[in-house]
């Protein structure tokens, strides 16, 4: 990915804290030379085996059969387009123009695959928990378990799905939110954003006031 240094995102933490909030994610592989992109939830793990990625998909998707080679995992964070009306500098001299802010987070990954029944239905598990567990936090939800459903079916299910781990190689992320103007510039950038009265508009603002 090329990243300008100004907008170069090495805090590990808020790396993790992205792929924690926006885990669908886009996984590109090489398949007869060709550039193939598939949209999976990938879900960050690390415990006492360490650091890495975890997903799963159906049978009939290739990406599973692709694991000879690396795959490149983008994560989309926030994105707002950016007016050039927002710059106070505007103004005085009208040489600015329109840009767009977005986070982005690359990670190159090594994958392994996981066919037995046990191990594909303790990744269920730990998938489903996850998104379970953050629908509880927000409204009042009776969370949905894998045991919850006839174990013979799960069984029957699993047997057309295909889970992975994921070896993290590199991570290269990009937070672009405005680092390279002037305060009063990016102070602008808030103000004008914060006109907009919509959770994506106020997220992003927040992204600027923050970012360092």
């Amino acid at each position: 990915m090329f990243i300008p240094k100004v907008f170069e995102q090495t805090n590990r933490q808020q790396l993790i804290e992205l792929i924690q909030a926006y885990p669908l994610a886009t996984v590109i592989f090489s398949d007869n030379s060709l550039p193939v992109a598939c949209h999976i939830p990938v879900l960050y793990v690390n415990d006492e085996r360490g650091e890495r990625l975890i997903g799963h998909v159906h049978r009939s998707n290739p990406l599973w059969q692709q694991t000879d080679k690396p795959w490149l995992v983008i994560f989309h964070g926030a994105n707002h387009y950016i007016s050039a009306n927002w710059y106070p500098s505007k103004q005085q001299t009208h040489k600015e123009v329109p840009t767009y802010n977005y986070q982005a987070v690359h990670i190159t990954v090594q994958a392994t695959l996981i066919e037995d029944l046990p191990s594909v239905k303790q990744i269920l598990s730990i998938t489903t928990d996850y998104f379970e567990e953050q629908l509880a936090t927000q409204i009042h939800h009776h969370s949905w378990k894998i045991d919850d459903a006839p174990s013979e079916f799960i069984d029957k299910m699993c047997t057309a799905l295909v889970a992975f781990e994921m070896s993290i190689v590199d991570i290269q992320a990009q937070f672009k939110l405005s680092q390279n103007k002037s305060d009063e510039n990016r102070q602008g950038v808030i103000d004008g954003l914060g006109q907009l009265d919509t959770d994506a508009a106020r997220q992003m603002a927040m992204l600027v006031k923050h970012a360092k």
